[in-house]
């Protein structure tokens, strides 16, 4: 602001005079730190005043060409007729906002400077408007940085509509709000997270920020990060995730064909198919290691409800077999399993149908263990008789899902032999 505060025009100089009319400009004044952080009677005051910082016996560098050593030392001197100044006060609030920056670069500078003079510590005495918003707290200010989260809301790792309720949640709180916009055909939140000096009961770091569509948890979270870490996330894609299905599993049947998961104990299929609802006439397992009738690997075995024996070859029904029936309608439930972590399964080069025993996850992180090795996964959905499919690469608008689900069925063709492990 200068130091014109004992002249007959004690306003700040130019470019602090600025800052009246301009709101990214920054007008410095001079705290008397050695009596209180009261006015320093040199510096220049008025309503263009900003935020005012200590400007008295401030240590810096000085010039080296005069030898001394070490090129340090205090500002101002007794016989200058103040010691310090607010040339020594302006560049204090740059280094408040380097920091401030630092801890988020994604803010606006009206942002950084509304917290900064919200941080800052209220002055009594004085001319009027010698300190604007107070004294820096440098501290504060840089505690009070939000976090900025964006990236795509997803369900069930698919876009979430436009308009659906995005808040960033914290032990409870809700500490920023925000709804879902489109960009193009793909979906968009950003949320400002504040900090538990704006918002009470809100971010410090080590607290963990859930980010919730419609209410619902998504995943994954987002730890606040603690000193020299960056409060600003971006391409920070969330989803909220289906539950597991409970202690009863319940699959449809849709009159036609319908391709299912065998989710007993194994068997012959004369014993174990006796929950399919009827009636029904055929039912098809696909596999992957008996030799079709071209020389290849894959061959359907067959079984029929009402047939003579020797028209079956499908022997035996083992747990989560994945195959066709044909002819059933309705619903059938059966025991939920409850399959082990870790179960694999070895996929052949070619077409596979396998029971996903994993946890819910989004296709990528579900197949990881067969990652470069499978080039579309389908799902045949039982009740509108379509197929879906997923193709690795593919923006994701272009894909019908976009996640696995335990105990659903899965056709993936595979392009090389590999083992399929599901946690």
């Amino acid at each position: 602001a200068g130091n014109f505060g004992g002249t007959p025009q004690p306003g700040p100089g130019y470019p602090a005079a600025y800052a009246a009319d301009y709101p990214n400009v920054v007008a410095v004044a001079a705290s008397d730190n050695l009596n209180g952080n009261q006015w320093a009677s040199y510096s220049a005051y008025g309503p263009a005043i900003d935020l005012a910082a200590p400007g008295n016996r401030i240590t810096s560098t000085i010039r080296s060409d005069l030898g001394i050593d070490p090129p340090y030392g205090e500002t101002g001197s007794p016989d200058e007729g103040y010691e310090g100044g607010t040339s020594f006060a302006a560049p204090q609030v740059a280094g408040m906002f380097a920091l401030m920056i630092s801890r988020n670069p994604g803010l606006g500078a009206s942002q950084y400077i509304a917290l900064a003079e919200a941080a800052a510590t209220p002055v009594s005495g004085g001319p009027a408007h010698w300190a604007g918003s107070g004294v820096i707290n440098i501290a504060k200010a840089v505690a009070s940085v939000p976090m900025t989260i964006s990236g795509a809301p997803l369900q069930d790792w698919m876009d979430v509509p436009p308009g659906a309720d995005v808040r960033a949640v914290i032990d409870g709180n809700s500490c920023g709000e925000s709804n879902v916009t489109a960009v193009g055909q793909l979906s968009r939140y950003d949320l400002r997270v504040a900090s538990a000096i704006e918002r009470p009961g809100c971010g410090v770091p080590g607290s963990v920020v859930t980010v919730t569509i419609n209410g619902q948890p998504a995943y994954p979270t987002v730890v606040w990060g603690g000193q020299n870490q960056d409060l600003g996330i971006s391409g920070r894609d969330v989803s909220t995730v289906s539950p597991p299905p409970g202690a009863q599993v319940t699959q449809h049947f849709n009159g036609e064909w319908s391709n299912v998961a065998h989710l007993g104990p194994s068997g012959a299929p004369a014993l174990v198919l006796n929950n399919i609802p009827g009636p029904w006439t055929a039912a098809y397992f696909f596999d992957t290691t008996a030799a079709g009738f071209d020389g290849s690997l894959g061959r359907y075995l067959r079984y029929f409800s009402h047939a003579p024996a020797f028209t079956i070859s499908w022997p035996l029904v083992h747990t989560y077999d994945a195959f066709w029936v044909e002819g059933a309608s309705g619903d059938a439930t059966s025991p939920n399993p409850y399959p082990p972590a870790g179960r694999t399964v070895q996929l052949h080069a070619g077409w596979n149908n396998t029971t996903y025993t994993g946890a819910n996850r989004a296709v990528l992180d579900a197949l990881r263990s067969i990652g470069g090795k499978f080039s579309t996964v389908l799902q045949y959905n039982n009740t509108t008789g379509q197929w879906l499919r997923f193709t690795p690469g593919l923006p994701r608008y272009q894909d019908d899902f976009g996640g696995m689900f335990t105990l659903q069925v899965y056709w993936i063709y595979m392009t090389a032999d590999g083992s399929l492990t599901m946690n």
